[in-house]
């Protein structure tokens, strides 16, 4: 399992169990991602919940756009690629360029959202920052 898959079941978990998350589905996930080669330790899990977290405070900045369970599931490999390109950080440049690229597959976002999607990315780069520590 890539990083770019631990994002993806991330955002499906957090959509998937939005409203109904209980603590049995969270040991499942935690499980899979264990069973995929990941001890999830004092670092990892509280880090993949801050990711969960984000993803939904975005998703909800954005309950009114059609489709956005699949766009935001479509979107966590494009993110996982910008955060592995952009390891050391991002600069304006990188974020209004990624935000462009956004607008062109037709996810318009409001201050807000952006705001949100900001906020999950810095969690998928701490995510990042630990997952790339495991593997060296």
């Amino acid at each position: 399992m890539g990083f770019e898959d631990l994002i993806r079941l991330i955002c499906r978990f957090a959509i998937q169990h939005k409203d109904q998350e209980t603590h049995a589905n969270w040991l499942d996930l935690m499980l899979h991602v264990r069973g995929h080669g990941f001890e999830a330790d004092d670092k990892l899990e509280p880090q993949m919940c801050l990711v969960r977290d984000s993803i939904r405070r975005f998703h909800d900045a954005l309950h009114q756009v059609q489709g956005i369970d699949r766009a935001l599931t479509g979107l966590s490999c494009p993110m996982a690629i910008f955060i592995q390109q952009t390891r050391e950080g991002w600069g304006y440049a990188e974020w209004k360029m990624f935000l462009h690229d956004l607008r062109h597959r037709g996810i318009i976002l409001s201050r807000e959202t952006e705001h949100y999607l900001k906020e999950l990315f810095e969690s998928i780069n701490g995510l990042y920052q630990i997952f790339a520590g495991k593997k060296n």
